[in-house]
């Protein structure tokens, strides 16, 4: 116990700073600040108020600052190959959600836009999915369990939504649709198109009168 009352050191604890601990921990009534490394093992820790890497006056129960790069918070494998990223861009003055594998970035949400880029870490875009197959294998899939519809849609202020869709009970047709016409156009699994009809039985099925400002051609 060190004559000031700064350090109090039995067998089953240590208090720096204060007069309260509890056994087998190292209790402190005050800042930790420093600027060299720590390496080892050191099982459990608990912070009471605030840490602060970067900085001596944490704002948030977290705060990192970074003012010569962008800082960063990953948590992945040990060589840092494969990693998720939270973290802010400096000169883009955005925050940014990241999941990196190897040295391509797999997902990117930008916090500030709310942009969302896929295959891509700087989305252009709500939504950006970037891919460098060449065989199309890789693209944007909407899929469903059996018997369910799945639907992609379309709107201007939620008003007047369109619709592309594939019924639960006919899979093998795609539908446009919308909510003040219905079905508008439907295209089978074998190719046929149907305008004002869900059952094309020709290539092009017409339900209704047709107009040609051009050449009609059989």
């Amino acid at each position: 116990h060190s004559a000031n009352n700064d350090v109090w050191i039995d067998g089953k604890e240590i208090k720096i700073g204060t007069d309260s601990g509890t056994d087998g921990n190292v209790t402190l009534g005050g800042n930790i600040s420093g600027s060299a490394s720590s390496t080892g093992s050191f099982g459990a820790g608990y912070i009471d108020n605030k840490l602060g890497i970067g900085t001596t006056s944490p704002y948030f129960e977290l705060d990192i600052k970074n003012t010569s790069s962008d800082p960063y918070i990953h948590v992945g494998e040990g060589d840092n190959s494969n990693v998720l990223a939270l973290g802010y861009d400096i000169s883009e003055n955005v925050g940014l959600i990241q999941s990196w594998a190897g040295s391509a970035s797999t997902l990117t949400i930008n916090a500030g836009g709310g942009n969302v880029g896929i295959g891509t870490a700087s989305p252009g875009g709500k939504l950006e999915v970037y891919s460098a197959a060449s065989d199309g294998s890789e693209g944007i899939t909407i899929d469903s369990a059996a018997s369910n519809q799945t639907s992609l849609y379309f709107s201007v202020g939620g008003a007047n939504k369109y619709a592309w869709y594939m019924p639960g009970s006919d899979a093998t047709k795609l539908h446009l649709w919308n909510t003040s016409g219905g079905n508008l156009m439907t295209i089978s699994g074998s190719g046929k198109v149907g305008i004002g009809t869900t059952s094309p039985t020709e290539t092009l099925h017409v339900e209704g009168s047709a107009s040609f400002a051009g050449n009609y051609i059989v």
